[in-house]
């Protein structure tokens, strides 16, 4: 089922043929990270990835894993391309994750560095869980949740 959240753009599940768009999307994985390229092709054969499509044109990629995170739902993976950051994408994919999620929470982590991310998460009213450290030297993991219901409780 595709969510619309605004008239030139459609979030929906990502398929097969969307891999190559997906993996376009931040080149920074393909360039640099073998092992995250191949954590979205299996997202997208597991169901697990969600895509923003703008012009018909992949723009931003979601990882939803039901039941990782203490048997929650985690958002593992949110990429915006560049030229489409700053305009709903990120926001879009967040809501559609929260709506597709199979637990009543959802939690989801990003660097404490990651000052976008948290902005984002704050205007959506997801609440801050706590903080990891040692995963990323010199800067801990922040963890957030949200409820389905769109309350923290």
């Amino acid at each position: 089922m595709a969510i619309e959240y605004d008239p030139l753009s459609v979030t929906r599940r990502a398929t097969a043929d969307d891999e190559t768009a997906v993996l376009a999307v931040d080149a920074s994985v393909s360039a640099s990270d073998p092992e995250g390229e191949e954590v979205l092709r299996e997202a997208i054969r597991a169901g697990e990835c969600l895509v923003c499509e703008r012009h018909d044109r992949i723009v931003g990629v979601l990882v939803l894993k039901a039941r990782r995170f203490y048997g929650r739902d985690f958002i593992e993976w949110l990429f915006v391309s560049p030229d489409a950051r700053r305009q709903g994408v990120g926001r879009a994919l967040m809501r559609a994750a929260i709506e597709s999620a199979t637990t009543p929470r959802v939690f989801t982590s990003t660097n404490r560095s990651n000052v976008a991310m948290q902005a984002l998460l704050a205007s959506e009213e997801w609440s801050p869980s706590g903080e990891l450290d040692g995963l990323d030297e010199g800067d801990p993991e922040l963890v957030y949740f949200r409820s389905r219901s769109g309350r923290s409780s």
